[in-house]
């Protein structure tokens, strides 16, 4: 999916160590997924569909 592999390149280029998001985006990518979401606050990261 394109829209993943743009938000991968992103990641990768910004942000330390974010191989773990290129994993979930790979195994929703794997599944079919039509989207995938990731919330971010101050605490953590959450992950939904």
């Amino acid at each position: 999916m394109e829209r993943e592999r743009a938000t991968w390149l992103f990641l990768k280029k910004y942000i330390p160590n974010t191989h773990f998001l290129y994993e979930i985006l790979q195994n929703a990518d794997d599944a079919k997924a039509n989207s995938i979401e990731f919330i971010l606050d101050e605490n953590e990261l959450l992950m939904g569909k």
